[in-house]
Protein backbone atom coordinates (compact mmCIF):
# COMPACT_ATOMS: atom_id res chain seq x y z
CA UNK A 1 0.00 0.00 0.00
CA UNK A 2 1.16 3.67 -0.42
CA UNK A 3 2.31 4.99 2.47
CA UNK A 4 -0.05 7.89 4.22
CA UNK A 5 2.81 10.40 3.95
CA UNK A 6 2.76 10.35 0.16
CA UNK A 7 0.18 12.92 -0.30
CA UNK A 8 -0.20 16.53 -2.04
CA UNK A 9 2.08 18.65 0.21
CA UNK A 10 1.35 22.16 1.54
CA UNK A 11 3.24 24.91 -0.09
CA UNK A 12 3.72 22.96 -3.09
CA UNK A 13 4.72 25.61 -5.55
CA UNK A 14 7.29 26.74 -3.66
CA UNK A 15 8.82 23.50 -3.72
CA UNK A 16 8.06 23.07 -6.60
CA UNK A 17 9.84 26.36 -7.80
CA UNK A 18 12.72 24.97 -5.25
CA UNK A 19 13.33 21.86 -7.04
CA UNK A 20 13.41 23.71 -10.54
CA UNK A 21 10.66 21.58 -11.60
CA UNK A 22 8.95 22.74 -15.34
CA UNK A 23 5.27 23.57 -16.19
CA UNK A 24 5.08 20.67 -17.75
CA UNK A 25 7.20 17.09 -17.24
CA UNK A 26 7.88 13.16 -17.43
CA UNK A 27 8.88 11.84 -13.91
CA UNK A 28 10.52 8.42 -13.00
CA UNK A 29 11.58 7.40 -10.59
CA UNK A 30 15.56 5.39 -10.20
CA UNK A 31 19.21 5.64 -11.11
CA UNK A 32 21.02 4.40 -14.34
CA UNK A 33 20.87 0.80 -13.26
CA UNK A 34 19.79 -1.34 -16.02
CA UNK A 35 16.93 -2.65 -14.27
CA UNK A 36 15.55 0.76 -13.94
CA UNK A 37 15.56 0.97 -17.21
CA UNK A 38 16.73 4.54 -17.98
CA UNK A 39 18.44 4.22 -21.11
CA UNK A 40 15.29 2.87 -22.85
CA UNK A 41 13.63 6.27 -21.55
CA UNK A 42 16.09 8.21 -22.56
CA UNK A 43 16.38 6.09 -26.29
CA UNK A 44 12.58 7.39 -26.28
CA UNK A 45 12.98 10.88 -25.66
CA UNK A 46 15.54 10.93 -28.58
CA UNK A 47 13.22 9.56 -30.90
CA UNK A 48 10.32 10.83 -29.46
CA UNK A 49 8.47 13.02 -32.99
CA UNK A 50 9.86 16.08 -31.96
CA UNK A 51 8.20 17.04 -28.67
CA UNK A 52 11.06 18.87 -26.24
CA UNK A 53 9.38 17.12 -23.19
CA UNK A 54 11.54 17.82 -19.93
CA UNK A 55 12.42 14.75 -17.96
CA UNK A 56 12.75 14.79 -14.02
CA UNK A 57 14.47 11.80 -12.59
CA UNK A 58 13.85 11.37 -8.97
CA UNK A 59 16.81 9.21 -7.33
CA UNK A 60 19.52 10.17 -9.58
CA UNK A 61 22.75 10.35 -8.74
CA UNK A 62 23.87 7.58 -6.75
CA UNK A 63 26.44 7.35 -8.89
CA UNK A 64 28.63 10.16 -9.82
CA UNK A 65 27.93 11.33 -13.84
CA UNK A 66 26.22 8.01 -14.43
CA UNK A 67 23.04 10.33 -15.43
CA UNK A 68 24.72 12.66 -17.50
CA UNK A 69 26.82 9.99 -19.57
CA UNK A 70 23.44 8.19 -20.26
CA UNK A 71 22.02 11.69 -21.40
CA UNK A 72 24.94 12.30 -23.47
CA UNK A 73 25.19 8.74 -25.13
CA UNK A 74 21.09 8.80 -25.94
CA UNK A 75 21.98 12.95 -27.89
CA UNK A 76 19.50 14.36 -25.76
CA UNK A 77 20.34 17.97 -24.49
CA UNK A 78 21.31 18.06 -20.97
CA UNK A 79 18.94 20.92 -19.76
CA UNK A 80 15.79 18.42 -21.04
CA UNK A 81 17.04 15.98 -17.81
CA UNK A 82 16.89 17.82 -14.04
CA UNK A 83 18.06 14.85 -12.14
CA UNK A 84 17.44 15.07 -8.60
CA UNK A 85 18.95 13.02 -5.44
CA UNK A 86 16.59 11.37 -2.86
CA UNK A 87 13.77 13.37 -1.27
CA UNK A 88 11.62 13.88 1.75
CA UNK A 89 8.30 12.53 1.21
CA UNK A 90 6.53 16.41 0.96
CA UNK A 91 9.21 16.76 -2.25
CA UNK A 92 8.75 13.43 -3.37
CA UNK A 93 4.91 13.79 -3.48
CA UNK A 94 5.63 16.84 -5.02
CA UNK A 95 8.04 16.10 -7.72
CA UNK A 96 5.31 12.77 -8.53
CA UNK A 97 1.90 14.74 -8.38
CA UNK A 98 2.75 17.70 -10.53
CA UNK A 99 4.18 15.85 -13.46
CA UNK A 100 2.10 15.46 -16.81
CA UNK A 101 2.87 11.67 -16.60
CA UNK A 102 4.97 8.78 -15.02
CA UNK A 103 6.90 6.36 -16.45
CA UNK A 104 8.20 3.59 -14.88
CA UNK A 105 10.20 1.67 -17.78
CA UNK A 106 12.52 -0.83 -15.80
CA UNK A 107 12.01 -4.36 -16.73
CA UNK A 108 13.87 -5.50 -13.97
CA UNK A 109 11.46 -3.71 -11.43
CA UNK A 110 9.64 -5.67 -8.50
CA UNK A 111 6.41 -4.88 -6.87
CA UNK A 112 6.52 -1.17 -7.96
CA UNK A 113 5.45 1.05 -5.16
CA UNK A 114 6.39 4.21 -7.33
CA UNK A 115 4.10 3.06 -9.66
CA UNK A 116 1.26 2.61 -7.12
CA UNK A 117 2.26 6.43 -5.81
CA UNK A 118 2.01 8.12 -9.15
CA UNK A 119 -0.90 6.11 -9.45
CA UNK A 120 -2.63 7.12 -5.68
CA UNK A 121 -1.41 10.84 -6.93
CA UNK A 122 -4.00 10.95 -9.89
CA UNK A 123 -0.60 10.92 -12.36
CA UNK A 124 -1.10 9.21 -15.62
CA UNK A 125 1.00 6.03 -15.93
CA UNK A 126 3.64 4.86 -18.81
CA UNK A 127 5.24 1.23 -17.43
CA UNK A 128 6.59 -1.91 -19.04
CA UNK A 129 4.73 -4.38 -19.59
CA UNK A 130 6.74 -6.80 -16.64
CA UNK A 131 4.45 -9.17 -14.61
CA UNK A 132 4.36 -7.37 -11.61
CA UNK A 133 3.67 -4.11 -12.58
CA UNK A 134 0.89 -4.84 -15.15
CA UNK A 135 -0.61 -6.84 -11.62
CA UNK A 136 -0.37 -3.75 -9.52
CA UNK A 137 -1.63 -0.95 -12.05
CA UNK A 138 -3.96 -3.53 -14.05
CA UNK A 139 -5.80 -1.00 -16.80
CA UNK A 140 -4.84 1.83 -14.98
CA UNK A 141 -1.83 2.54 -16.87
CA UNK A 142 -0.25 2.44 -20.81
CA UNK A 143 1.74 -0.95 -20.87
CA UNK A 144 4.50 -1.51 -23.18
CA UNK A 145 5.38 -4.85 -24.18
CA UNK A 146 9.05 -5.01 -23.38
CA UNK A 147 9.56 -9.39 -24.62
CA UNK A 148 11.46 -7.54 -27.71
CA UNK A 149 13.68 -4.83 -26.46
CA UNK A 150 14.45 -3.73 -29.96
CA UNK A 151 11.02 -2.00 -30.60
CA UNK A 152 10.50 -0.96 -26.75
CA UNK A 153 12.11 2.70 -27.09
CA UNK A 154 9.96 3.31 -30.17
CA UNK A 155 6.67 1.61 -28.65
CA UNK A 156 7.85 3.66 -25.00
CA UNK A 157 8.30 6.88 -27.47
CA UNK A 158 4.68 6.35 -28.77
CA UNK A 159 2.74 6.12 -25.79
CA UNK A 160 4.89 9.06 -24.35
CA UNK A 161 3.88 11.38 -27.45
CA UNK A 162 0.38 9.81 -26.92
CA UNK A 163 -0.21 10.92 -23.33
CA UNK A 164 2.09 14.15 -23.82
CA UNK A 165 -0.69 15.34 -26.32
CA UNK A 166 -3.68 14.00 -25.19
CA UNK A 167 -5.80 15.42 -22.34
CA UNK A 168 -8.40 13.50 -22.20
CA UNK A 169 -6.51 10.40 -22.45
CA UNK A 170 -4.65 11.56 -18.95
CA UNK A 171 -7.72 12.84 -17.40
CA UNK A 172 -9.22 8.95 -17.63
CA UNK A 173 -5.74 7.64 -16.54
CA UNK A 174 -5.64 9.85 -13.72
CA UNK A 175 -9.01 8.98 -12.64
CA UNK A 176 -8.38 4.78 -13.47
CA UNK A 177 -5.23 5.06 -11.49
CA UNK A 178 -6.37 6.95 -8.09
CA UNK A 179 -9.06 4.15 -8.28
CA UNK A 180 -6.74 0.84 -8.91
CA UNK A 181 -4.41 2.78 -6.21
CA UNK A 182 -7.50 2.08 -3.49
CA UNK A 183 -7.48 -1.58 -3.84
CA UNK A 184 -4.12 -1.78 -2.47
CA UNK A 185 -4.69 -1.80 1.57
CA UNK A 186 -2.64 -3.05 4.34
CA UNK A 187 -5.64 -4.56 5.83
CA UNK A 188 -6.00 -6.53 2.18
CA UNK A 189 -2.50 -7.42 2.03
CA UNK A 190 -2.69 -8.49 5.85
CA UNK A 191 -6.00 -10.31 4.97
CA UNK A 192 -4.55 -11.98 1.86
CA UNK A 193 -2.37 -13.75 3.63
CA UNK A 194 -3.83 -14.67 6.21
CA UNK A 195 -5.96 -16.50 4.02
CA UNK A 196 -3.08 -18.15 1.89
CA UNK A 197 -1.97 -19.66 5.36
CA UNK A 198 -5.68 -20.81 6.64
CA UNK A 199 -5.69 -22.73 2.95
CA UNK A 200 -2.75 -24.02 3.50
Amino acid sequence: AVSARIVRPDAEAQRAERLNLPERYLVTVGDSGRHHGIEYLLAALASSAGQDVPLVVVGAGREAGALDAAVAAAGIDRERVIGLGHLDDADYSTALGLATAFVYPGIGNGFGTPLLEAMSLGVPTIHAATPSLVEVAGEAGISIPCGDLTPYPGLLAEAIDRAWTDGELRTTLSILGEDRARVFTWRAAAEGVWQLHADL
